[in-house]
């Protein structure tokens, strides 16, 4: 199975129209939050394929992604690029 574990995490960053789990993002200041999420969810299921997924492609993303990376190795395993 494919599990989108970090759902629009780009948009953290903006100030308009911020949602609870923005708001606590941008709290966490320099700790990504969805190391975490990634971390639980390869415990829960070491044979899922774990995506980041965003329709922003731009430097946002890319820092979202790289925020993902520990010890040189990504936590996840392939990035998605929505299209609505």
């Amino acid at each position: 199975y494919d599990w989108d574990v970090g759902n629009e995490a780009a948009h953290l960053p903006e100030k308009v129209n911020q949602t609870k789990m923005a708001k606590f993002g941008e709290a966490l200041s320099s700790v990504p939050y969805t190391v975490a999420p990634m971390k639980i969810a390869r415990e829960a299921n070491p044979q899922a394929t774990l995506l980041v997924n965003d329709y922003r492609t731009g430097q946002d993303y890319y820092h979202v992604v790289e925020g993902l990376r520990e010890s040189g190795k990504l936590l996840c395993d392939g990035i998605g690029i929505q299209s609505h």
